[in-house]
């Protein structure tokens, strides 16, 4: 569990919307620089201070608290807490979580170095093994985590392991302000395939696939294929390949890309990468009318529904593989204008070839 509080780093507010109480997530605006090594993990601890969004006073630091609205309804209500970062295990910094056929609905948590349990689970070496890493903070409980779990064992017979970074504080970075640093999650992926490893695992049958920061993150673990739906931008855009996602950590990197140009990476960064609806801002059903009338009531909802757009993409093209053609282009322009009608034909997803 946690180690302590470390003194040079400090107390963060934050904001959660209401159709997640319990889950966090990160207020823009916050600006913090520490010294830290890139592969220290800290993780989550807090306490409430608040419900409402009305009586919220930000004296002790000068923040300000937007409240956006549309309409004359309020996009956000939050719950405030005040966040204390900690220094964390790797027990207590990534969960991983294994389900199959024969447990499709109540996984069994695998654990570091403990054979007792991986022995008594239901994970069979001789089939595929697909890992699953969520974005900022997810839980192997959220929607995308899910139905990508439910698409890959109604169609293949595998072993799919959720993995949970929801308690990983990963954006305090010793370079940078607001930094979305998936290095530690990395290590930790790493450091548990290999265990995976020396109990039978074989690096043939691995898919890594990643959301947003953990689709950065799987760059760093080792696997045959990885498939990255959205990987983070912000400053993975400036990084060099050796920081980031490309396609030399993998035999085969391929990518969706749905928001280059907000949340995601913005340039080509796999063998084989689908560009969505060229590159729209806003993609379909991700307007803020559209959003308002799903119920949903937070801004964060609108602002990250062209970047979740790509799992929902993956998944559609994990029940129908030949849902959506694509075709090798360097543009879209030569797309539309039939340039391209002649090069070489894939379909979105991970039943691709190195192209």
């Amino acid at each position: 569990m946690s180690v302590g509080h470390p003194q040079d780093i400090p107390k963060v507010y934050l904001w959660t919307s209401s159709e997640h109480p319990y889950r966090i997530i990160p207020f823009w605006d916050i600006r913090l620089v520490q010294e830290r090594p890139e592969d220290v993990c800290v993780c989550w601890d807090y306490t409430e201070i608040t419900h409402t969004a009305e009586d919220v006073q930000w004296t002790s630091n000068g923040l300000t608290l937007d409240v956006w609205m549309y309409n004359g309804r309020p996009l956000d209500v939050q719950w405030i807490f005040v966040l204390f970062p900690i220094l964390c295990t790797e027990e207590a910094a990534v969960h991983y979580y294994l389900y199959t056929r024969n447990n499709l609905e109540n996984p069994t948590q695998l654990f570091l170095n403990n054979d007792n349990v991986l022995s008594g689970s239901y994970i069979n070496f001789t089939n595929p093994t697909k890992m699953y890493v969520p974005g900022f903070m997810g839980t192997y409980e959220n929607p995308d985590s899910q139905e990508v779990k439910n698409a890959y064992l109604y169609t293949q017979d595998c072993n799919m392991i959720l993995v949970d970074t929801s308690q990983l504080l990963t954006f305090l970075n010793r370079n940078t302000g607001l930094s979305f640093d998936a290095h530690p999650i990395g290590i930790l992926l790493a450091e548990f395939i290999d265990y995976l490893i020396t109990k039978g695992l074989k690096l043939t049958d691995l898919e890594l696939i990643g959301i947003s920061l953990g689709g950065q993150a799987i760059g760093i673990a080792g696997a045959a294929i990885k498939t990255a739906y959205d990987p983070s931008g912000y400053e993975y855009n400036s990084y060099p390949p050796e920081k980031r996602l490309d396609e030399t950590d993998a035999q085969l990197v391929i990518v969706i890309h749905t928001n280059p140009q907000m949340s995601g990476y913005d340039k080509s960064c796999g063998h084989v990468d689908f560009w969505i609806n060229n590159n729209l801002a806003v993609q379909p059903g991700c307007t803020v009318p559209e959003v308002i009338a799903r119920g949903a009531t937070a801004i964060i909802t609108y602002v990250s529904c062209s970047h979740a757009y790509s799992y929902h993409v993956a998944v559609y093209a994990i029940y129908h593989p030949n849902a959506f053609p694509a075709l090798n282009c360097t543009s879209y322009d030569e797309y539309a204008n039939g340039l391209c009608n002649n090069n070489d034909l894939q379909y979105v997803g991970d039943q691709v070839t190195q192209s």
